[in-house]
């Protein structure tokens, strides 16, 4: 791996997703200060900008506000750019060291498990308030261990699995209003499909599909957990297999119907297609709807002539609520080691709560990508329900790519989902084992 490669900048830059704007300073000051001495607190992510302030204006709330910290502390805040690829052989090398490299750093929810359960991060004290609105619920819940709260991030959590469709397509074939489906608790696996039926079709009469009802990437996790079950589980800090459940049989089952049963799902990439074939056709509008992440959303303006609308996945039979899965989160940790840690949290609460203007920043961002308000709606649902989950199954490489092999077997129709989970049951659980050892 190449060499870590740290730009210790002068702090007061601004975390991207992490730190809000500042503000609400008797709250901050009611708290008694401490004097650090002096002291520097790194704060290390791979997508910190170099420079001072991160590139962000001096005058921006966000700044003023670090600069407060640091007066009323006596402390010096120190932005860290780490390579992604060498994070977790520097982080432990210096843990077991007895130095940890940074104060606070980014760790992807996909490695929590592990380094919590074998000690090389400890937990944020009380002094960050873990439980305060201010901090993403999902990343933090998924990232505590033994009760205690080890990653967190500025909220709301960032979503993830989505459903698009394509407004020209519904209104010129007559297609039920979605957002109205959804509204009402109707927007289900079987009205998806229905849907889907009477979207696909020849348009031209030469006897080949030129329009199809549904085109999508990682459906089959996504199916998994919109019908209420999971493939990988944390039991008392160790990962258990349930992927075999008949919650998650059924998923599978209904995706494979979707490509060979019912022909609603394009499963064939056009000859030189790109990776995200999938959504390239959503975006040349030969798909009416498409399954896939939120970030996706961002490459619609430049190369979608049609409005598109943005909804949950669609309930299946055995949930009684949306779900969005998701495959990772970020959140930020303090490494074993660090001393002074309820200091570090008094920090990091001002950073985060304790600068919080409390002023909506969010809604016209997300309105940017939009194109009605429906949209928004959605997305605040999902928020006010906490209806992302983060799933553990990408923090298991070997188990992953199990799983991953029984899936392409059922996307193929060439075994039936419990034959395909079946035959790779034990090497699952004994991969699981060995990662737990």
């Amino acid at each position: 791996m190449k060499r870590l490669a740290l730009a210790l900048v002068l702090a007061v830059a601004v975390l991207g997703l992490v730190f809000a704007g500042g503000g609400q300073q008797q709250a901050a000051q009611a708290r008694q200060a401490i004097d650090m001495g002096g002291r520097e607190i790194s704060i290390a992510t791979w997508w910190s900008q170099p420079g001072p302030y991160g590139g962000t204006d001096e005058t921006t709330e966000s700044v003023q506000n670090r600069m407060r910290i640091e007066q009323q502390y006596n402390v010096r805040l120190l932005d860290a750019r780490v390579e992604y690829d060498d994070l977790i052989e520097t982080l432990t090398a210096s843990v077991l060291a007895g130095a940890p490299f940074v104060d606070v750093l980014a760790i992807e929810s996909n490695w929590f498990n592990n380094l919590a359960t074998t000690g090389f991060l400890q937990p944020w004290t009380a002094e960050a308030e873990p439980q305060a609105d201010y901090w993403d619920p999902i990343t933090r819940d998924f990232m505590t261990y033994e009760g205690d709260a080890y990653g967190l991030i500025a909220g709301p959590y960032y979503p993830r699995a989505m459903m698009y469709f394509n407004k020209a397509i519904f209104e010129r074939d007559g297609l039920p209003n979605p957002y109205e489906l959804f509204r009402n608790g109707q927007w289900t696996w079987d009205k998806m499909l229905e849907i889907a039926r009477m979207a696909t079709k020849d348009t031209n009469g030469d006897g080949t599909i030129d329009q199809w009802g549904l085109s999508a990437m990682d459906l089959a996790n996504t199916l998994v957990y919109t019908n209420n079950a999971e493939i990988i589980a944390i039991e008392n800090g160790s990962p258990v297999f349930v992927g075999n459940s008949r919650e998650a049989l059924e998923a599978l089952q209904f995706h494979q119907d979707l490509i060979h049963r019912h022909r609603v799902l394009v499963n064939e990439a056009p000859e030189g297609a790109s990776w995200d074939w999938p959504g390239v056709m959503f975006r040349e509008g030969k798909v009416a709807m498409y399954l896939y992440q939120f970030w996706y959303i961002d490459t619609f303006p430049a190369n979608m002539e049609d409005d598109w609308g943005v909804l949950l996945p669609p309930k299946g039979p055995r949930a009684t609520e949306h779900r969005s899965y998701g495959g990772g989160s970020n959140g930020l940790a303090m490494l074993r080691g660090v001393q002074n840690p309820d200091h570090v949290s008094r920090i990091w609460w001002e950073i985060g709560p304790g600068g919080a203007t409390g002023e909506d920043t969010t809604t016209p961002v997300y309105m940017a990508k939009f194109r009605d308000m429906d949209s928004m709606d959605v997305i605040n649902y999902l928020w006010d329900n906490n209806l992302s989950v983060l799933s553990s199954v990408n923090a298991f490489t070997e188990a992953r790519d199990l799983w991953n092999a029984a899936v392409n077997d059922v996307i193929s129709a060439a075994k039936t989902p419990a034959v395909a989970i079946q035959e790779r049951n034990a090497a699952i659980r004994a991969a699981l084992a060995d990662a737990s050892r």
